[in-house]
């Protein structure tokens, strides 16, 4: 039900231009929803629901509003989404150009590939690596790799 009424306010709020006009929107909503319920959120500690504060209210129907509208707003869960994954993309790429760039650490993984067919136990293994991960990790810090990183 909260969501149709989202719905049935979309267009006014997709036009809306100030701040304000999207602020007198979201508290028209508000006032529909709360003459049929209120807003609740439950408690685990509780054990049931309880009303939530206006500003709480607020959020949430902005928050449903720009989501609905997620192609218009970078502040909508979907758009959000979209970003991280990007990022971590890019990110994922940077740390393999790192990796596959710097000899040492090819080396390091190459030395423990080649002794992880000699393990016999998985103490060994863990051993083997905490080691090589220790190592590389040491290699990428003297490098100034993780600056790198942080810089772009």
């Amino acid at each position: 039900r909260f969501r149709e009424i989202g719905k049935s306010h979309l267009k006014r709020y997709s036009n809306a231009s100030t701040k304000s006009e999207k602020s007198m929107i979201v508290s028209h909503v508000i006032k529909i929803v709360r003459i049929n319920g209120n807003f609740v959120k439950y408690t685990r500690d509780k054990s049931l629901f309880e009303n939530v504060p206006e500003r709480l209210a607020r959020e949430k129907v902005g928050q449903v509003l720009r989501d609905i509208l997620h192609t218009q707003y970078r502040s909508s869960t979907e758009a959000k989404k979209k970003r991280r994954l990007a990022q971590k993309e890019h990110r994922d790429v940077q740390i393999h150009q790192i990796v596959t760039n710097n000899q040492r650490i090819k080396k390091i993984m190459h030395v423990a590939s080649a002794m992880v067919q000699g393990l016999n136990t998985d103490a060994d293994f863990t051993s083997l690596f905490l080691t090589a991960n220790l190592n590389v990790l040491k290699e990428l810090k003297e490098k100034k790799c993780v600056n790198m990183l942080q810089n772009e």
